[in-house]
């Protein structure tokens, strides 16, 4: 009977999926138009009816029907459908337990919504009788992710089975939800999972082994054994895959207990002997972030194996032997001191970048370092600096003082790679300094502002911008006064224009010379020019705007589209500011640019939301619903939700 039946069925399914093809490519077009109707309950309750047929091909068509039923169905249909699918999945005929499961998976697959109900449900049907639908269930539940608070009593022992499975995709599927599920495990249970998962990591099958990965990252003070397989498979891993196994990696490392770190700390010194140079980083990277949970012994075993590490040639090994001893602090920081005696310029270089970034852990460095200020080589010099900057954010304020007096004798230097690494550490220092020092920090930018070096005034003018924006003590005002002086020089004008405009209210002396510039013949400062006045008038009361809002309006009918755009922005953020820009606003509704035509909408919104008379506004958003662009019409419906909604009336 199921030989004869399954050619006529197929060949029905086809013809299904030809209509439904048909129909779904007809309408297309109209879908933007229309919302999704909801599902007739007549055509569910004729197709659950179905699935009670004795006709075979009627069950086989109406299973394959609640499959695209499900997407629209509310939640007490879905649960009927779902109900009589996985009543389907017991048919005495396979093509039919297979369409049902393709109707599961599809639910689960384009109905996100339905996720967390659809869990349960498909879970039992893991142990369905046919390989197939067990497949299509377990790529369904993987694809959807449906997996977090499954109640899994009833299949936890068999899922813990499923990991030793031949049939891949199970094995897949029993990871990713035993992972999922790892709230709702008890401890006896996650050792039976855990060796199951670590097998999992020595198969050939990669994207099983990176799920196994993930797996154990869920359950780090019990996966300490597959830190060595872990490890190894890395090499083999690159993109998201090689991430997963890392994050795995770093989960187990930093979440073990201080009796655990002993036993995966010599696992990590055993793999360090590894002939692949990637294997060993890794190994030594983790072993640094152990130093803390390590006892002198076991601390005194991994200094003395990094440590050789030390006359390498590699700088990638060079790096991660030197940072990982710095993080031992007083059992690795007197290695890499000694080791800077007498080493060449590459490992110097390395060890002092080790020593930097460990902050309090190499306060001992200090001296060290500031002697390197005076050494021949000016790579070194800039290690230096740079180290001593992040070092001075942690230390005492003594040795900070220390510090940024040596960094800011070295902002004077004639070679401007130095000057530069010692701006930047005393950009670092300057939320951690005094406010005299602080004033030493803005006057060695402001020096820098009058250096021949067009980078090094364009660094200076940049960094001067983004202590503005972050000051609260000497006041942005101040920096202002520094960049409009060096403004009226002439030079560098588009980079002072954009940092003015990081100050926000801190320029407002700026803007009279921000005017000018909105008419220059450069079009690029006309448009920073447009930008910096809208995030100054702000902070600027009404009264004092206005000239100003006048000036950017004329701006609107600029010949550059670039900052045609820019000026709309700035006066839609001004808000109830922009009053009278609200005219030429509205003409910008019928730009020949869909931006202008779409950003001039969403302005009108946020201007009009404000003001009492704004029927203006309205008639010109209504008019804008018919335009032809669906994302212009899309930002005219949000601006009329905005401007006809009671919460956003005058005044609230």
């Amino acid at each position: 009977m199921v030989k004869m039946f399954k050619r006529p069925v197929i060949l029905t399914i086809v013809c299904l999926l030809s209509f439904h093809s048909a129909v779904f490519a007809q309408g297309d077009m109209s879908r933007q138009k229309t919302v999704e109707p909801k599902l007739d309950e007549k055509a569910l309750a004729r197709c659950i009816s179905d699935m009670e047929a004795k006709d075979e091909g009627t069950r086989a068509q109406a299973a394959y029907k609640l499959g695209k039923l499900g997407k629209s169905a509310e939640p007490q249909q879905l649960q009927r459908i779902l109900e009589s699918l996985k009543g389907a999945l017991r048919d005495p005929n396979e093509e039919i337990r297979l369409f049902a499961a393709r109707s599961l998976g599809q639910i689960a697959n384009e109905s996100p919504k339905h996720a967390r109900q659809l869990g349960p449900k498909l879970v039992p049907a893991l142990k369905n009788q046919d390989s197939e639908v067990r497949s299509v269930i377990a790529k369904a539940l993987v694809k959807s992710r449906s997996l977090a608070k499954i109640e899994l009593k009833e299949v936890q022992g068999w899922l813990i089975e499923c990991l030793t499975n031949k049939e891949g995709d199970l094995r897949r599927c029993a990871a990713y939800i035993l992972g999922d599920s790892h709230k709702h495990l008890s401890p006896g249970q996650i050792k039976r999972i855990v060796p199951g998962l670590i097998k999992l990591l020595k198969g050939r099958d990669k994207g099983l082994s990176t799920v196994a990965a993930h797996a154990l990252g869920k359950f780090p003070k019990y996966a300490t054994h597959g830190v060595k397989p872990l490890l190894l498979l890395m090499p083999d891993r690159v993109g998201e895959e090689q991430e997963e196994i890392w994050t795995t990696l770093y989960q187990i490392t930093t979440g073990v207990d201080r009796s655990q770190a002993r036993a995966i700390a010599l696992i990590f010194i055993e793999v360090l002997a590894h002939k692949n140079s990637g294997v060993c980083r890794n190994a030594g990277y983790l072993l640094g972030l152990l130093a803390g949970k390590l006892d002198q012994l076991n601390a005194t075993k991994a200094v003395n194996r990094l440590s050789a590490f030390l006359d390498e040639n590699d700088p990638l090994l060079l790096m991660m032997a030197t940072q990982s001893l710095a993080s031992f602090g007083s059992y690795g920081v007197p290695i890499l001191l000694e080791k800077l005696g007498a080493a060449s310029i590459d490992l110097k270089c390395a060890i002092i970048s080790g020593l930097g970034s460990q902050g309090s852990k190499t306060q001992e460095a200090i001296p060290k370092l500031l002697g390197l200020l005076k050494d021949k080589s000016n790579e070194v010099r800039c290690y230096s600096i740079a180290a001593l900057g992040k070092l001075g954010r942690v230390g005492s304020s003594k040795k900070r003082v220390e510090i940024f007096n040596a960094i800011l004798a070295e902002s004077e230097d004639i070679d401007w790679t130095i000057r530069r690494h010692a701006l930047e550490s005393l950009d670092r220092l300057s939320n951690r300094v005094s406010k005299g020092h602080y004033k030493k920090i803005i006057a060695a930018f402001a020096v820098c502002l009058r250096d021949e070096n067009r980078l090094a005034r364009h660094f200076a003018i940049n960094a001067l911008g983004s202590l503005g924006a972050r000051d609260t003590r000497v006041g942005a005002k101040v920096i202002a006064q520094i960049l409009l002086r060096t403004l009226k020089n002439g030079k560098d004008q588009v980079e002072i224009v954009r940092a003015l405009g990081q100050l926000n209210g801190g320029g407002v002396a700026g803007i009279p010379l921000l005017k000018d510039f909105l008419t220059a013949k450069e079009g690029l400062l006309r448009f920073h020019a447009v930008e910096a006045l809208g995030a100054i008038l702000k902070e600027v009361p009404e009264l004092e705007a206005q000239g100003t809002i006048a000036a950017l309006t004329k701006v609107l009918g600029d010949k550059e589209i670039d900052i045609r755009r820019a000026a709309v922005i700035a006066l839609g953020e001004l808000g109830e500011k922009s009053e009278k820009a609200v005219p030429k606003l509205i003409k910008l509704l019928t730009d020949k640019d869909v931006i202008i035509r779409r950003i001039a909408a969403g302005a009108l919104g946020k201007i009009g939301k404000h003001l009492e008379k704004r029927e203006s506004i309205v008639e010109g958003l209504k008019r804008t619903l018919r335009d032809k662009d669906p994302r212009v019409k899309e930002a005219a419906k949000e601006a009329l939700r905005l401007l006809l909604s009671e919460d956003h009336s005058p005044g609230k």
